[in-house]
């Protein structure tokens, strides 16, 4: 068992050992941190349109249409889902400097109070905008606990248990380009199955939605983890702030686009199916608008459908959906395309597994080591990494 090390004397003996050690040792020249810029770039490139792929599912599919038929259309339904990235994306790079001043403990406090106060000003909400306010909240808590999330998955004793997997098996298997690459290919075989899904496959849309899920997670998880195992100690920070920020930006950006199509096609299908049934079954024109609004909205008992034969209201529910079903199609279409580049950039991508060495921002035994024969370029495995303690 590893002895407790105050932090001086660990930053003094990583100060020793690379002034020691120098280029020879490191062998970080300027092409090879060229290299490494360049690999962090179409890393950074994977994970944004691997979130555009993922955005209409976890996002527009789940959010706007509850909120729609529970208190009725609104143009501020994107805002929303936006809120909660515009929140984490502005609050994510003062979380690092906050930490250091509060502890990273209060921070992740922080975030807990944040997101209980948004979920309840969501929970509750009888207006748009108190429903967007508590979005704001639940994005300020997704950025404070981002960062409490890294320095526990980094300075976290390495046993038995699911953090073990994540951090020694998963950086191990010396291919994370195809690893992301596959992650990335399922939810381009779900979306694209949820593109042909029809209103009454209710069992079947719910297996898939469970399969992206599972997807997006392990990116989350995994995607990350495998950047901060990877990155120079001393940006830690800066790459946390970054990553969480230009995933929250692409997020609302995402949102914002599939939104936007949705709404576009919702308006075009609804008038091309719905009301061409109500034309055809001799409904007066001046009662369309007025009965589709109530569709949309999703309230079975509003007089405008009471005053509908049994037969055509059980119709116009029917294609109401399936004019929903082909709206949504366009929207799961066009997510594969960034699926694609995802998996196109992450495929191509130069294996890192060389950069994994036990230089990173956990506080390691340094000295051991180095007696034990490990060096900058032969990185120790996760059991044989003796993580001290700072005081």
């Amino acid at each position: 068992m590893a002895k407790p090390v105050d932090e001086k004397n660990v930053s003094d003996m990583e100060s020793k050992h690379v002034e020691e050690s120098g280029s020879q040792v490191t062998g970080e020249t300027p092409e090879l941190i060229a290299e490494t810029d360049e690999d962090d770039f179409h890393f950074g490139f994977t994970q944004f349109f691997a979130i555009f792929n993922t955005l209409p599912i976890t996002s527009t599919s789940a959010i706007l249409l509850p909120i729609k038929a529970d208190i009725g259309p609104s143009s501020q339904y994107t805002w929303v889902a936006n809120a909660q990235k515009v929140g984490s994306a502005a609050l994510a790079p003062f979380t690092g400097r906050l930490s250091d001043i509060f502890g990273r403990r209060y921070v992740f406090m922080l975030g807990s109070l944040f997101s209980l106060l948004g979920n309840v000003l969501c929970a509750t909400a009888k207006k748009v905008n108190i429903a967007i306010c508590g979005g704001v909240f639940i994005g300020c808590a997704i950025a404070c606990h981002q960062l409490g999330w890294t320095a526990i998955s980094e300075v976290g004793r390495c046993g038995n248990n699911v953090r073990s997997l994540l951090v020694d098996f998963i950086p191990q298997i010396q291919t994370e380009s195809y690893y992301t690459a596959g992650l990335v290919a399922a939810l381009i075989i779900a979306s694209g199955a949820q593109a042909i899904v029809s209103p009454g496959s209710n069992v079947v849309s719910t297996i898939l939605v469970v399969i992206v899920n599972t997807m997006v997670g392990a990116c989350v998880l995994g995607t990350p983890l495998m950047l901060y195992l990877r990155v120079r100690h001393e940006y830690l920070r800066v790459v946390t702030s970054i990553l969480t920020s230009s995933r929250s930006v692409g997020e609302s950006i995402a949102t914002a686009i599939y939104a936007t199509m949705l709404t576009n096609e919702i308006t075009k299908n609804l008038a091309n199916i719905v009301a061409h049934e109500f034309v055809m079954a001799g409904l007066p024109l001046a009662n369309i608008t007025g009965v589709i609004t109530t569709l949309v909205a999703g309230d079975p008992t509003a007089p405008a459908l009471q005053a509908m034969p049994p037969s055509l209201l059980k119709d116009a529910e029917h294609t109401t959906k399936k004019a929903w079903a082909k709206s949504f199609r366009v929207v799961y279409l066009i997510s594969i395309a960034f699926g694609i580049l995802g998996t196109s950039c992450a495929a191509f991508s130069r294996d890192v597994y060389s950069l994994y060495t036990i230089k990173v921002d956990v506080q390691l035994d340094t000295a051991r080591l180095h007696a034990q024969g490990h060096h900058e370029q032969h990185p120790a495995t996760c059991d044989e990494l003796p993580i001290v303690t700072v005081t």
